[in-house]
């Protein structure tokens, strides 16, 4: 989430990190590590589609509710 409230989803080369730039993550996945050669790519989707299932979507909520609170405190100064 962004200082202004917004969602973003990024792409970032070299495991960067939204941090960088002041903004809070609040869901991450990480394909860089994932098999990407030519006889294993279809291990890719299968990554993605595995990751849906082990989300723990009440703490994204809390890290959603966090990130939202900062933000609204920096714009308002505080």
């Amino acid at each position: 989430m962004t200082v202004g409230k917004r969602l973003v989803i990024y792409s970032l080369p070299n495991q960067d990190s939204p941090l960088i730039g002041g903004d809070t993550p609040v869901l991450g996945l990480d394909v860089w590590s994932t098999p990407t050669t030519s006889s294993t790519r279809t291990a890719v989707p299968k990554y993605i589609d595995a990751f849906w299932n082990v989300v723990n979507w009440d703490e994204v909520n809390r890290r959603y509710e966090e990130a939202a609170k900062r933000a609204s405190d920096l714009a308002e100064g505080r």
